[in-house]
Parts: C-alpha cells; sequence; structure tokens
C-alpha cells in the first residue's frame, strides 16, 4: 500500500481559516470600485477620485447631468427634440427639473464609456439612459416619463450624434406621434407626425440637411383628408400652396410662392365651393404672413374681383394662434425661428378648440 503523503500540522489549521475568508470575499469579488461624484474631480477631460494619481475607472454615482454629460456635437439636437417631446405631451418638467436631473455612469481610464443611467430629482425611477464609448454618446438613448414608466422619446446614438430614427410618443394613448430622421447627426430623410388619438398619419414631407424638398402634405385626423399641400426647394416655399376643408375636402385657399416669397395668384373658396377672393399678391414671405395668408393692406398687390372676401381665421380662433405663437416666444425667445408645420398644427388645434 502506498502511503498517504505527510500533511503539514500548519496546514490542517488554516485550511478552515482560508475557507472562511474565500467565503466571505466572495460577494465583493469581481465588482467595480464604487466613486461618490462628491469625491471625484475632473482634470483635462478625465475624473479621478479627488487626491489621486491615476484617473478613476469604475461606478461614478450622482453625476450631475447638466454638467458633464450635454457636451457632446448631437446635444443641441436632442435637447431640441426632447422640447418638442415634452411639449406635445403637455409636460412642462424639461427646463425646470432636468437640468438637476443627477446621473449613474461607468469610466474607464477616467472617461465615461458604458451605461449611463439618469434621474430626475426625487424620483427613483429612470429618466434617461444612453450607452458611452469613448467619453461620446453610442448606442440608443431613451427618456422616460418616470412616474408613469413610459418611454417618451428614442434615437441612436454614433460617436455622439443622433443617427436613424428619432421616435416620439404620445404618453396619454401610446401612440407614435412623430418620427424623425437623422443622417450622421443631420436632419434628413423622411418627417412623420401622427394624430395622438386615432394613430393616423397627419403630416408628411422629407428633409435635406435640416431643410424642406419636395411636397409638404397635412391630413385631417382620419389620415385619409388632405387639409394642406405645399411646395419647398432647399427650404424655401416655392410653387404652389393649397388648403382644404377637414370636413368636406373642398378646397379652401389657394397661393402661389416663389423662393420663399408669396408670388402669384391667390384664391380662396368658402365651405359652400363658392370663390369668394381672387388676387395676384407679390411679398415678402414673413412670420405674419404665415399667420395670415392674405397679404397685409401696404403690400403690393393687384385685385381680381370677386364676389365676397373673407379673412383666414375666425377671430376667436385666430387669438388662440397669436396666443400659442406668443407662448412659443416666451418660452423659446423672440430669435427662435417657428417651423411651419408649427404653425399649421396650432391653427388646426385652435378650430378644434384645444
Amino acid at each position: 500500500m502506498t502511503p498517504s503523503p505527510r500533511v503539514d500540522p500548519w496546514c490542517r489549521l488554516l485550511a478552515p481559516l482560508l475557507l472562511a475568508a474565500s467565503v466571505l470575499c466572495l460577494p465583493g469579488c469581481g465588482k467595480s470600485p464604487l466613486l461618490e461624484y462628491r469625491n471625484a474631480e475632473l482634470v483635462n477631460g478625465k475624473f479621478y477620485e479627488a487626491g489621486a494619481n491615476e484617473p478613476f475607472s469604475g461606478k461614478l454615482v450622482n453625476v450631475p447631468y447638466r454638467q458633464h454629460l450635454r457636451d457632446y456635437p448631437g446635444a443641441s439636437a436632442i435637447i431640441h427634440f426632447l422640447g418638442i417631446a415634452y411639449k406635445i405631451n403637455g409636460l412642462d418638467l424639461l427646463n425646470v427639473r432636468s437640468v438637476q436631473a443627477v446621473c449613474d455612469l461607468e469610466t474607464d481610464d477616467g472617461i465615461v464609456h458604458g451605461a449611463v443611467i439618469c434621474r430626475l430629482p426625487g424620483e427613483t425611477a429612470v429618466w434617461l439612459t444612453v450607452g458611452f464609448a469613448d467619453g461620446r454618446p453610442d448606442g440608443p438613448l431613451e427618456v422616460f416619463e418616470p412616474q408613469r414608466g413610459q418611454l417618451l422619446m428614442e434615437v441612436p446614438m454614433r460617436d455622439g450624434q443622433p443617427t436613424g430614427e428619432l421616435v416620439i410618443n404620445d404618453l396619454d394613448s401610446g401612440n407614435q406621434r412623430m418620427v424623425f430622421r437623422f443622417e450622421g447627426g443631420v436632419g434628413s430623410g423622411e418627417e412623420l407626425q401622427f394624430d395622438p388619438h386615432t394613430g393616423n398619419r397627419v403630416f408628411m414631407a422629407r428633409l435635406v440637411n435640416w431643410r424642406y424638398e419636395g411636397e409638404l402634405l397635412r391630413y385631417a385626423p382620419d389620415g385619409k383628408t388632405l387639409i394642406l399641400r405645399a411646395q419647398f426647394q432647399q427650404g424655401l416655399q416655392h410653387g404652389p400652396e393649397e388648403h382644404f376643408y377637414p370636413d368636406t375636402g373642398k378646397p379652401s385657399l389657394y397661393l402661389e410662392w416663389q423662393r420663399g416669397f408669396k408670388d402669384g395668384r391667390l384664391r380662396r373658396w368658402d365651405q359652400s365651393g363658392a370663390l369668394v377672393e381672387d388676387k395676384i399678391v407679390q411679398y415678402e414671405h414673413t412670420l405674419q404672413d404665415l399667420l395670415h395668408p392674405v397679404p397685409p393692406s401696404t403690400a403690393a398687390e393687384t385685385t381680381v374681383p370677386a364676389t365676397d372676401t373673407a379673412p383666414e381665421l375666425p377671430a376667436e380662433v385666430q387669438r388662440c394662434v397669436d396666443a400659442k405663437v406668443q407662448a412659443f416666444r416666451d418660452e423659446r425667445g423672440a430669435d427662435e425661428p417657428i417651423r411651419y408645420d408649427f404653425i399649421a398644427e396650432w391653427e388646426q388645434d385652435c378650430r378644434a378648440g384645444r
């Protein structure tokens, strides 16, 4: 019989202690180091633990979103569309609470790299998630309404720029409200908008380098009845603009444009189909013009007599639209351009009493 190997007595005494130590170690083994933001410092674009000589690699928590996670090439576009998402859903938290959001993130050699999860003040539910690679968003960016836990907006990110389809959802119905396409951080491709109640497509246009190009169409909530058709070239309205009554589909307005200027025939019909105005107009394209397709009295025009004239909008509808324009200016500033489709949507909402 082969003799058993001799075991040192010290090994017999230490073995149970070593086993216990290994068991105690297991829960914490393999975890990344954890660092509170208040104990970190940013030096030359890298996070360090305060007083450390080497950049921090691990999990950094309670990082202010506004100070450290909005400095990337596509940030302005994301903030712009996030503002749209909040506005069309009747939310007013964007400018107040999102700037105070705090985030948990992963760093590698001091650079943000990995998942970023942000929460609004006083909330435990997630507000925003996005992946980072080498200090820039790279992966799906998702924004939620924390109190409902619903997805509000999503867009793929690549090297800090939005790319692909940006989708804004309606929180009440769960339907898509808007789809906008990016190519390398630039708005290019099809833009679609949907009625929040029916889910039907009510707006369609194409952009090239942030500018409308070709035909712009708007439909009634049924998704079938055309209420607006316009033409654009390089972001300027060019060609006929046609409006139709949403309940009958009959024409209500025809207007000709030349490279961003109203220049040509203007015709208007009442709901019975009778022509009530027919004139030649030549005047400059301004915001006031967009709100009032009938040119002001100072505009140069030659009128072709018609049976009657009528204002573009009923007085109560016009007051409603003017109030929405003023609210936009109060929020964004007097110099912020108002998109053409915003005005058309406001007019439609005001006609419906919204």
